[in-house]
């Protein structure tokens, strides 16, 4: 059995269910994916309406059901511990729930500051200072002392890192940021004991 490689954005608003998708190929060799999973990712994202165009997005509302879906959805031989977090509970601090995650061998997919929309990026561990993630809109990162770009390996290793101490900032000013306490959000992603 194998696992999928990590997959990039097809579109500019497609991050939550790539992520999602991601998320759960680092958890799951191909054929323990059943396809009603992967059809309700895209069945509950991309529900934003803007300017008189739907799927310019994810809002949280379906990132939350979404997560809610999966922590119910008990197929044959496929069962995930999916947590959303919102608010203070985001964080990379001493003994976080993030941290937690990344540290059994989960993986957390962070809602960080982007322009004006917001992104999401896979969380795939985290040392002392760095968070290690897969951005699935990769760019060339500027801003070398807080985001650094990685070589990707082409399965699923990380291409970007980010300063701890960067990420734990509140506020929505500066890319890759978990923002405002009250902007923060995460769903924690983790195979269930029974799958």
């Amino acid at each position: 059995m194998s696992k999928v490689p990590f997959r990039q954005q097809a579109s500019e608003y497609d991050c939550v269910p790539t992520t999602f998708i991601n998320g759960l190929s680092a958890l799951f060799q191909r054929k323990e994916i059943p396809a009603a999973v992967i059809q309700k990712v895209f069945l509950y994202t991309l529900d934003s309406f803007e300017r008189g165009t739907h799927g310019q997005g994810t809002t949280l509302h379906a990132t939350a059901l979404l997560a809610d879906w999966l922590e119910r959805c008990r197929l044959k031989n496929f069962g995930v511990k999916a947590v959303h977090l919102e608010g203070a509970s985001v964080n990379f601090g001493p003994g976080s729930l993030v941290s937690k995650c990344l540290n059994a061998g989960g993986v957390a997919l962070l809602g960080v500051t982007w322009g004006k929309n917001g992104h999401y990026i896979l969380a795939l561990r985290h040392d002392a200072r760095w968070v290690y993630a897969f951005d699935p809109y990769p760019i060339a990162h500027k801003n070398k002392k807080h985001v650094e770009s990685l070589e990707f390996d082409g399965k699923q290793g990380p291409n970007c890192r980010i300063l701890k101490q960067w990420l734990n900032v509140r506020s929505d000013k500066s890319n890759y940021r978990l923002g405002t306490i009250a902007n923060r959000d995460c769903v924690l992603l983790s195979r269930s004991s029974d799958s």
